[in-house]
């Protein structure tokens, strides 16, 4: 069977943490070129899928594409940094003193400073996150070569 070393295919699934999107596309090398990009945060699962890519493709300049939409509202926790809050209400208050300053300390004047907020978000299982984008990387390697064989054999047509 004839396939195209180009090819596109794209798959979409999701997990405990959001929404996995992943796209292939490649075009004609003489070696196999294998180029992921993921989120930072999920930096733990790029040779998982390189190795995967590279299992089912031999040849060819390979770009995987891989988005997460991560629906973490209900996994990230806000909560007050109390040491920092106290730390700025004091320096305002001292300023207020010293330089004889009308003292109009509000809520969102000290919500504007940096550090007041403590950003929490709760692990992820790696282990599970990995197999998910791993099972979404398949569907979309599935569908590449779908792609490439349709055009493979679109091509043996024509040289015939």
């Amino acid at each position: 069977m004839i396939k195209s070393m180009t090819g596109y295919g794209r798959a979409q699934g999701s997990f405990s943490g959001g929404e996995i999107s992943v796209e292939i596309k490649s075009v004609n090398n003489r070696y196999l070129d294998a180029n992921v990009k993921l989120p930072r945060v999920y930096a733990f699962a790029e040779e998982s899928v390189k190795s995967l890519v590279q299992h089912t493709i031999s040849r060819g300049k390979v770009d995987v594409f891989i988005t997460i939409n991560a629906a973490g509202a209900n996994n990230v926790q806000i909560s007050v940094n109390a040491p920092v809050v106290e730390g700025y209400l004091s320096a305002l208050r001292q300023i207020a003193r010293d330089y004889e300053v009308h003292d109009d300390i509000s809520v969102s004047l000290l919500s504007r400073f940096n550090d007041v907020f403590l950003v929490e978000k709760q692990e992820q299982d790696e282990k599970e996150v990995e197999a998910s984008i791993l099972a979404v990387t398949a569907e979309a390697l599935s569908a590449f070569d779908a792609m490439r064989a349709a055009e493979g054999e679109a091509l043996r047509a024509d040289l015939l």
